[in-house]
């Protein structure tokens, strides 16, 4: 009787039980995936609209960038383009342009060569006080770069560097080593040092192997770091308006002559935005597969 009476209980469950409960798993995931689809969609609107709504002020004439409510049925023109890059009013955008651009690249590669080596160092030797010597580097980012614009602006008075592209690519380095050291010396502790003490044991020099064995490895972190030190030069506002006149002005500080006493330009400020963005946006498009993968490498670590 026993056993007659537990045979039910180990039946398998019915058909219907088993559909129904793979539903409800199916509708589950399918609930999740909505939710983080919408959270993503909300996400990108939230990030792009600005850029969205400058391109669109961009191309419209001055009544209608300042029209309220705002009109999203217009004619579009590209007058504030024409005015811009045909030098009217004085604003010399092609030189602008180049100004941002030499000082942007050359600034972000004195930067690499030099927190390049320096990160390797941290990560391949011992030595004391390397903690504090890390945090004496990261310290420099700790300081608002307004505060030191005073003494840069007579450092390069006394050197005659006023309102030249040398300033601005010295002092642009020097704020992009700290960050260049320590993103770069998370790279590099990523790779096995096995392979290093390998191609060492083999006769290669410290400095030969990092350009043989590691950066090779590294190139993901190496152009993900040079992008966005590139960018903390393109966009840098403060000391380039105070260290630049005419000759070694940026983009930036272009942008400022737009506001006339007793209006602003908007059309062609938002025309200006849209052009410094544009190189950026073309090489991070190029680098794209080296980014993503260097992005990846830093968040998986």
């Amino acid at each position: 009787m026993s056993s007659g009476s537990a045979e039910p209980s180990a039946r398998p469950l019915p058909k219907g039980g088993q559909s129904l409960t793979a539903g409800d798993r199916r509708r589950g995931r399918h609930f999740t995936a909505v939710i983080a689809d919408a959270g993503i969609v909300a996400v990108l609107v939230w990030t792009f609209f600005p850029v969205f709504w400058l391109f669109m002020t961009s191309i419209k004439t001055q009544q209608d960038a300042f029209a309220f409510p705002p009109k999203f049925i217009f004619i579009p023109t590209l007058d504030a383009y024409r005015r811009l890059l045909s030098d009217e009013a004085g604003f010399h955008w092609p030189r602008y342009w180049f100004n941002s651009m030499f000082v942007a690249v050359t600034s972000t590669l004195l930067s690499l060569a030099l927190g390049i080596p320096a990160a390797y160092g941290f990560t391949r030797f011992r030595f004391r006080r390397k903690a504090l010597a890390l945090f004496g580097i990261l310290s420099v980012r700790f300081m608002p770069p307004i505060i030191t614009v005073i003494p840069l602006y007579f450092l390069m008075q006394y050197l005659y560097l006023i309102d030249t592209r040398t300033a601005l690519i010295l002092v642009y380095a020097a704020a992009e080593l700290p960050f260049v050291v320590w993103i770069m010396q998370g790279f590099f502790a990523a790779v096995p040092a096995e392979l290093v003490e390998a191609a060492v044991v083999d006769g290669a020099t410290e400095l030969f192997a990092l350009w043989r064995v590691v950066l090779p490895i590294a190139t993901p972190g190496v152009v993900a770091t040079a992008l966005f030190s590139m960018l903390l030069s393109w966009n840098e506002f403060p000391i380039a308006l105070v260290l630049t006149g005419e000759n070694a002005k940026t983009i930036p500080v272009a942008a400022t002559t737009l506001i006339a006493e007793r209006t602003i330009y908007w059309d062609r400020v938002s025309a200006t935005g849209v052009l410094a963005m544009v190189p950026t946006l073309l090489i991070a498009f190029l680098i794209q597969r080296h980014l993503v993968r260097g992005l990846a490498a830093g968040a998986i670590r």
